[in-house]
């Protein structure tokens, strides 16, 4: 299940984003300042009306605990696509929860704002990720062979 990231969610973007093994494929582990900062920028793209890019935390469907963030990181109405990516919590890894929550949000921006493309940029050794990808109908695209996955069309 989704919800929109508040800022309650603090302490999960705190977990995610200093965890140096989640980060392994992401990018630098966050902290202090730098962490907070980019924290409070998702809150505000989070409150914007046409915002381009926003978070939504990722719930489990048995007690509602918060395990991930889903991200829509470029987002084109116009082009009616968006790329995407998610994250979760290390004890929330390989139990299905990355998978529900990128087609509930792929199914959330079809029917409300009419995108049929969605796209993930993976690293090319995150092997998990990519299988995951893979199982749910992501494709590996011919731009860039090695990083970037896409599904073509999504039913609402």
């Amino acid at each position: 299940m989704l919800r929109l990231a508040t800022s309650d969610d603090f302490k999960l973007f705190e977990q995610l984003y200093s965890d140096e093994r989640i980060m392994r494929f992401i990018g630098p582990v966050l902290q202090g300042k730098i962490l907070q900062n980019m924290f409070a920028s998702v809150i505000k793209s989070n409150c914007k009306a046409e915002a381009a890019q926003f978070y939504y935390t990722v719930l489990t469907l048995e007690d509602n605990q918060a395990v991930g963030v889903c991200a829509v990181s470029k987002l084109s109405v116009a082009q009616r696509c968006a790329e995407i990516g998610n994250m979760l919590l290390s004890g929330a890894q390989k139990r299905g929860y990355a998978e529900e929550a990128t087609l509930a949000l792929g199914q959330n921006l079809a029917s409300q704002l009419g995108i049929t493309r969605l796209t993930m940029n993976i690293d090319k050794r995150n092997i998990p990720a990519i299988r995951a990808a893979k199982k749910i109908g992501f494709e590996r695209s011919a731009e860039n062979v090695q990083h970037f996955y896409k599904i073509l069309s999504l039913s609402c």
